[in-house]
């Protein structure tokens, strides 16, 4: 835990010191309570006007401690009436997640793009190819937010905007694959040549892995169907053939 003391001297200049950086064995209010209270006896202070912490409710219970200390120390600032000061970046951020509630969806979108491109090499590479395809002037990189701290998702999103039109051409790429087997099979549903069951197999095994940046999992039923009538016409095992995830995914 980190106390930070602020207070302004005989010339009237704003200061601000860290008085203690201590573990503390507990979260309870009560624990709290007594850490800030050690660090105010160690330092000689008991004119405490205000003590600003987050809206925890085990600040409430600590705040309280204090109050009573303070209280039997027989030196409390206007009646301890401002001691609890509540920090306002924390409410910002309380408000500002409510908010972003609204539109969770396309934030979870966002995110999860951003985690599929980051978590390979390959793809980040490929992603910088189509950065310098569509002539954008990135400087910033990805960057993954923590969903507890909305500062960090505004600099997430707000760096994905600037590359939007390279995550459009990544979805166009990776859905070139899927058009090249509705080519492949088009036309084919009464003749289930090798190539065509290659190519089902190949699409089935790829939107099962984890490589596969969208949800198609209701999709797979077709695939299952196709499945059956291989399993019923003998072709499900092809000497020789091979599948392979597309670049794209590697």
């Amino acid at each position: 835990m980190c106390i930070t003391a602020h207070f302004i001297d005989n010339d009237w200049k704003l200061h601000k010191k860290i008085i203690n950086f201590c573990p503390i064995t507990s979260h309870k209010g009560d624990a709290i309570g007594r850490a800030i209270e050690t660090c105010l006896l160690e330092w000689g202070l008991d004119k405490i006007f205000t003590i600003t912490v987050d809206n925890a409710s085990s600040n409430d219970i600590a705040i309280s401690y204090l109050k009573k200390k303070l209280a039997n120390w027989g030196v409390t600032v206007s009646n301890s009436d401002y001691l609890h000061m509540r920090c306002m970046a924390h409410i910002v951020n309380l408000v500002v997640m409510d908010g972003l509630k609204d539109v969770g969806e396309s934030v979870l979108k966002v995110r999860n793009a951003e985690r599929y491109i980051r978590s390979s090499p390959a793809r980040l590479k490929k992603f910088k190819e189509c950065v310098e395809y569509e002539k954008i002037d990135g400087k910033s990189s990805l960057c993954l937010d923590v969903p507890t701290r909305w500062n960090s998702t505004y600099l997430m999103l707000n760096i994905a905007q600037k590359y939007e039109r390279v995550f459009e051409r990544k979805m166009a790429e990776m859905l070139s694959h899927f058009y090249e087997l509705t080519l492949r099979i088009s036309g084919s549903w009464s003749s289930l040549t090798p190539r065509i069951v290659e190519a089902l197999i190949c699409a089935q095994d790829w939107t099962r892995s984890s490589n596969c940046p969208i949800n198609v999992e209701e999709d797979l039923e077709e695939l299952e169907k196709f499945e059956e009538v291989l399993l019923s016409v003998g072709l499900t095992q092809l000497g020789g053939s091979s599948c392979s995830t597309p670049t794209l995914n590697s």
